[in-house]
């Protein structure tokens, strides 16, 4: 009988290990600032409505535009 208990808790503990170490939390920081910068915002085109990050968009007369084509079709 001891000997199962023994058993039994040995496998416990192994997959508790196991578990626990896939199971990684998020790195803390200070206020999460590392997952802040890494949203993006959005915005969308004023030709053909796409959307796109605001990082990448061309800013014409306070209007994006996804690409000079777009932008040009608008003028």
């Amino acid at each position: 009988m001891i000997k199962l208990l023994v058993i039994l808790l040995a496998i416990g503990m192994l997959a508790w290990l196991l578990l626990r170490s896939s199971f990684k939390p998020y790195p803390k920081t200070k206020n999460n600032k590392k997952h802040q910068d890494e949203i993006e915002e959005m915005c969308e085109c004023a030709c053909c409505g796409v959307y796109i990050s605001q990082k990448e968009a061309l800013m014409s007369d306070g209007y994006y535009f996804c690409s000079q084509e777009c932008l040009k079709k608008r003028k």
